[in-house]
């Protein structure tokens, strides 16, 4: 990967706070050799399918805008000066399967003893203690279910194509399986989370650990 990755990835460091969304991503990216950032191209945004007024598309356009310029990009200020094209479209759709899962098996973890008083027996004079005896509950293992699940599976697709020649110059693949169907809400994290993977080629299929925090910051790790 390009040195400039870790600097992309550094505008998006996570502040010290609490952990709101987390979102496990993949990341295929592809390049003909000849692009890269900072190569002179500028881009002009449009869509594969969606109408250019779909508020989608638009919000998607709107966090492209700002994200390119942080990866070495240069937006084109119309089409007409524009040398490369970037189409942006997804797909969602919902997965349903059965899954083997691991469910909790609930029961007394320990008992607690604890007395309560003493007294004397007036006839025989022994002395006696009373204790009670109150259990904690909690889980005491994990057993293996079989049951129905179903996920959400969102596809972002970005592909750059040059304006002069007609031929795709580099394409990035964003992936998300999980079991959030907030599209709006994984896409807007989906490109924030690729700034360093644009223009630049993966060797195969990238792990992306995302984390959200509350006030909206991301962190974004690579899993080996």
């Amino acid at each position: 990967m390009s040195r400039l990755l870790p600097l992309v990835l550094a505008a998006f460091l996570l502040l010290p706070g609490c952990v709101a969304n987390r979102y496990a991503l993949n990341v295929d990216a592809r390049t003909d050799g000849r692009a890269y950032p900072g190569a002179g191209d500028t881009y002009w945004i449009m869509a594969i399918k969606e109408k250019e007024d779909d508020l989608v598309f638009q919000e998607l356009k709107r966090n492209l805008e700002a994200l390119l310029p942080e990866a070495g990009l240069k937006m084109a200020e119309s089409l007409p000066r524009a040398t490369a094209v970037l189409f942006v479209g997804y797909k969602s759709r919902a997965l349903s399967y059965r899954a083997t899962v691991s469910k909790p098996v609930y029961g007394v973890t320990e008992v607690e003893t604890r007395g309560t008083g003493e007294y004397i027996n007036t006839v025989t004079g022994q002395r006696s203690r009373t204790t009670v005896s109150t259990p904690k509950y909690g889980v005491t293992g994990y057993k293996k279910v079989k049951e129905d699940v179903t996920e959400n599976r969102v596809v972002l697709l970005l592909v750059a194509n040059a304006l002069d020649t007609k031929k795709k110059m580099w394409e990035t693949i964003v992936t998300y399986t999980g079991s959030s169907f907030d599209d709006r809400k994984l896409l807007h994290a989906m490109i924030r989370s690729v700034g360093g993977y644009l223009a630049r080629s993966t060797p195969g299929s990238i792990r992306l650990d995302v984390q959200e925090s509350e006030d909206g910051l991301l962190s974004v790790k690579e899993v080996k």
